[in-house]
């Protein structure tokens, strides 16, 4: 029996416009209201990760920095968290060079991005090229990028809230998803999603992040299960 369902963000359940659409929201949350555990797992800081969903009230949890936090929507408090030590920042900084585009150190509502070059910004951006600044404003360092990361914290939050890995269905389209896809009770790949995605899945959507394939998935899902 279904009890939670994991959902990624980026080309999954946002759509080409980096958002969830309407008809996503009011689905999720009913499946909410109706009992079921929904939990997002996304790359994204946390901050980012409401952000784009308006405040996630389709959501129960956000696990947010691919892995490396949980978080209780109703409250934003931490369930499970690795920060790192200012340390390791520190010697983060040395691999800096001409090869190395920027660094992203990020905490639970902002990605530091220290780079000397101009890059993308955002709401939850703040760009700098001073090692000094990120050190002492960053509050609890949650990852740290250059390129890399992990995903087990899906399993981590089922065995808190109980739930058998059998009882969980996620959803997923890129590279940061394949562990979590392959892991997880029932896994499903978008049909937009990266070969290296679908081919671990348990199943593929017929329809995808613009069409709202994940509802379409779940709707024959849930009534065949």
């Amino acid at each position: 029996m279904v009890k939670m369902i994991v959902v990624d963000l980026d080309g999954t359940i946002l759509n080409h416009m980096g958002i969830v659409s309407k008809t996503m929201k009011e689905y999720l949350k009913k499946l909410k209201d109706n009992g079921y555990v929904i939990v997002i797992a996304t790359g994204r800081i946390y901050a980012s990760a409401i952000s784009v969903t308006d405040g996630a009230e389709f959501a129960n949890y956000i696990i947010s920095d691919t892995g490396v936090c949980t978080y209780n929507t109703i409250d934003s408090s931490p369930i499970f968290k690795s920060n790192i030590d200012k340390e390791i920042v520190e010697s983060v900084f040395k691999y800096y060079n001409e090869n190395c585009y920027f660094i992203d150190v990020c905490d639970k509502n902002t990605i530091y991005t220290y780079t000397d070059n101009i890059v993308n910004n955002s709401p939850v951006i703040k760009i700098t090229n001073n090692k000094d600044y990120i050190l002492n404003t960053c509050a609890e360092v949650t990852h740290i990028s250059i390129s890399m990361k992990n995903n087990d914290s899906v399993k981590r939050l089922a065995n808190y809230l109980n739930i058998s890995n059998e009882d969980i269905i996620a959803f997923g389209d890129g590279l940061n998803d394949v562990e979590m896809l392959e892991k997880c009770g029932h896994g499903v790949a978008l049909s937009n999603a990266l070969s290296e995605a679908k081919e671990v899945a348990d199943a593929t959507t017929t329809d995808d992040h613009n069409h709202d394939g994940v509802i379409h998935y779940l709707e024959q899902y849930l009534l065949d299960y």
